[in-house]
């Protein structure tokens, strides 16, 4: 095998400049990020959370309840949306009653009258305190889906002009508009 110059790393280091971008980079590469910021947590003020069911979903955070199709998240959210609307206490705390607050439903998958509704009248929620979000009003009169990458300020009108303290979003990935719900940075 013959030996040509350049070909190894020695021989890259006698390039004319070289050696000084190389310092350059690496000078570079050690530089602390301009878009970096951070704080000490000795700096940070502890706060107590408020929450919506004791120990399990906080107000004002964002909570999720996951897991594979069919194992009954949906007629959970109702359950809690029943619990929040109506008062009644919460499985794990029988002697504590709730504040009676309002809700927004966001579904994708089930109807408002032939599923939701009777499910809600069932698990006992003051249908008069939840809200059904079913999109966005176009200028043709239509219905736009809503989506949380387009329409967030939407949503947080919807919040206030409700009251709601709950928001349930099912599925989350239904209302992520063109977001690919595979990929982290996206979602």
């Amino acid at each position: 095998v013959e030996h040509k110059p350049g070909d190894d790393l020695a021989d890259l280091r006698q390039t004319e400049g070289l050696q000084e971008r190389v310092e350059e980079l690496l000078g570079q590469a050690q530089a602390p990020a301009h878009n970096l910021v951070m704080r000490c947590m000795a700096d940070v003020e502890p706060e107590e959370l408020e929450w919506l069911w004791p120990a399990r979903f906080p107000m004002g955070k964002l909570a999720m309840i996951s897991g594979d199709p069919g194992i009954g998240k949906s007629l959970t959210t109702i359950d809690m949306v029943a619990r929040v609307t109506s008062g009644l206490p919460w499985p794990d705390l029988p002697d504590v009653i709730n504040p009676v607050r309002t809700a927004i439903i966001m579904n994708m998958e089930d109807d408002a009258g032939d599923t939701i509704r009777p499910r809600l009248d069932a698990a006992g929620a003051d249908v008069s305190r939840v809200h059904v979000l079913d999109g966005l009003k176009t200028p043709t009169g239509g219905i736009e889906p809503f989506s949380l990458s387009r329409h967030l300020d939407d949503l947080d009108k919807a919040i206030v002009q409700t009251g709601a303290e709950l928001v349930t979003i099912d599925p989350l990935s239904g209302y992520l508009g063109a977001s690919d719900s595979h990929k982290d940075q996206a979602v």
